[in-house]
């Protein structure tokens, strides 16, 4: 709701986006109703160690264990452990419409993150950076803070090694 947001002068990102919402949203991003139930599982990454501006190739089966034939919005959220500056809480960085999967059906999504997903500002000069550090993926039906919609969320962790380097130099 418009009492959530601040002030039109301000132009920080806090609280502005579902990105750095501290607070709850009324409607997370992905709500909606579905008739029948989706499970997430065997969520692979190509690797658990990446050094900078590395293409990272994800991949994951989403199962209609419900009843009836449905369709799913599968979403990638990244979010990033210890960076120097503000950085999303959460970000999504991909997803895919999973359509008329039967009861019992299962698919197999891919996704690509690119390095340009994996940056954040740098303060005072502005330059988007990817930082080392450990970064969470989350992947599911809604947002991993969603605490009610139904489906599971699986996350996994990844590093990105060595130094902090400019995407322009990816």
């Amino acid at each position: 709701n418009d009492d959530q947001l601040p002030p039109m002068i301000s132009y920080s990102m806090v609280n502005r986006t579902y990105r750095y919402m501290e607070g709850k949203p009324m409607f997370y991003f992905g709500y909606g109703m579905s008739y029948t139930t989706f499970n997430y599982s065997n969520f692979m990454i190509n690797q658990a160690r990446f050094p900078p501006c590395q293409v990272i190739e994800a991949s994951f089966e989403v199962q209609n264990i419900g009843k009836v034939k449905g369709d799913e919005v599968a979403q990638v959220y990244m979010s990033f452990e210890n960076s120097s500056v503000p950085a999303p809480r959460i970000k999504l960085v991909g997803f895919e419409h999973v359509s008329d999967l039967q009861p019992g059906s299962i698919s197999l999504v891919h996704f690509t993150i690119l390095p340009d997903q994996m940056t954040v500002v740098r303060d005072g000069d502005f330059i988007e950076v990817i930082e080392p550090g450990q970064y969470h993926l989350y992947i599911g039906g809604h947002q991993p803070n969603d605490t009610n919609a139904s489906g599971n969320i699986i996350h996994t962790v990844f590093t990105i090694t060595g130094n902090t380097v400019p995407l322009s130099s990816c």
